[in-house]
């Protein structure tokens, strides 16, 4: 029979990895949803990282490193004002999470998860694309845990981002309206992160 202590500490780890994964969707939500960048950042510590590369040839053409929650603000607010004005004109797309494999040792934790982007698409929903996220969380002062590090790979995507870096679309691709999810100029803007 496990002693009082030894409950007491799993029940720990059962709430810290509940509080892990509310990290994880609040990212998600905040990513696919929000028009503000404090949600986002607050799943971030003050000198969190989030960084990107390509894991195969049908991954894109490189990687990105945002540092600071200043500079993921910044990053999280290009990819929104991309969108256009109007939240109703945005063309949808939902950022899933799963299978978290979540390691706690003590105020530190990695998790490896995988990614399905879903897009809104006039012929239907459609993957935009695929890959892993590798963090490092930590519990902060406040008890909340939040990324370190938040990495993603991409592992394959849509060929309209197989030409292109992990990253919203470019300035260039933004004053002339094209579409990252098709390429094409004049349809409604998207943003992938």
């Amino acid at each position: 029979m496990a002693t009082l202590d030894e409950v007491e500490k799993r029940l720990r780890v059962l709430e810290d990895k509940e509080q892990i994964l509310h990290t994880l969707h609040q990212y998600c939500h905040n990513l696919d949803r929000a028009t503000e960048p404090d949600g986002m950042i607050d799943c971030f510590t003050e000198t969190g990282v989030w960084s990107s590369a390509v894991g195969s040839k049908t991954a894109g053409t490189g990687g990105a490193r945002v540092e600071g929650r200043k500079a993921i603000a910044e990053w999280f607010m290009r990819g929104v004002r991309s969108k256009g004005a109007d939240p109703k004109d945005w063309r949808r797309g939902n950022c899933n999470i799963t299978a978290p494999d979540v390691h706690i040792d003590g105020d530190r934790a990695t998790v490896e998860s995988y990614l399905i982007g879903t897009h809104e698409d006039p012929s239907g929903p459609r993957i935009g694309s695929i890959g892993r996220y590798l963090d490092t969380m930590v519990r902060c002062s406040d008890g909340r845990w939040r990324f370190e590090e938040r990495h993603f790979i991409r592992e394959g995507t849509m060929p309209a981002f197989q030409k292109r870096p992990v990253t919203n679309r470019t300035p260039e691709e933004e004053a002339a309206g094209i579409d990252i999810h098709t390429g094409r100029a004049n349809e409604a803007p998207a943003a992938s992160r």
